[in-house]
C-alpha cells in the first residue's frame, strides 16, 4: 500500500503503540472469522447450483471493506502486519544504516525483539543486541 519512504520507529515510539495495535489485531480477527462463516455459509448454499456468476453477499462486502479499512490503518501507522492468526508486526527502524524491524507478538508485554529483512521472524533477536 505504501509507496513512500517507510516511518522509522524507536522502540519507545513502537511501544506506545501496542496496545492500540492490540485492539486492532482483535478487529481484524474478528472481521476474518466472519469473512470465513459468510464464504462458507455461501458454498453450502450455492453449491449444488453454483454457476459462477454470484454476488457477493452484501455482509461479506461490508466485512471485507471495514478489514482493508483497517489494514490502512496500520499502514498510516507504518505498522507492518506479519501474521494475522499468531499477532505479528513490525516498526521499521535503522540499525547501522540498514532498515531492520522491531518484532512484536501479540501477548508480549513489550517489543522484545528485532530483525532484519532478511531472517525476518525465525531470525529474531533480543532488542538488548540492538
Amino acid at each position: 500500500m505504501r509507496d513512500t519512504p517507510p516511518h522509522l520507529f524507536e522502540v519507545g515510539e513502537a511501544e506506545r503503540l501496542l496496545p492500540e495495535i492490540s485492539e486492532i489485531l482483535i478487529k481484524l480477527r474478528k472481521l476474518w472469522h466472519q469473512m470465513e462463516h459468510i464464504e462458507e455459509h455461501r458454498k453450502r448454499k450455492f453449491q449444488a447450483r453454483y454457476t459462477g456468476g454470484e454476488r457477493i453477499p452484501e455482509d461479506y462486502f461490508l466485512a471485507f471493506i471495514n478489514f482493508r479499512r483497517i489494514l490502512y490503518r496500520l499502514d498510516e501507522m507504518g505498522v507492518l502486519l506479519r501474521d494475522l492468526r499468531d499477532g505479528v508486526v513490525d516498526f521499521p527502524t535503522l540499525r547501522h544504516g540498514e532498515i531492520v524491524y522491531f518484532c512484536w507478538r501479540e501477548g508480549e508485554a513489550q517489543i522484545l525483539y528485532w530483525h532484519d529483512a532478511v531472517q525476518g521472524f525465525s531470525g529474531r533477536r533480543p532488542i538488548e543486541e540492538f
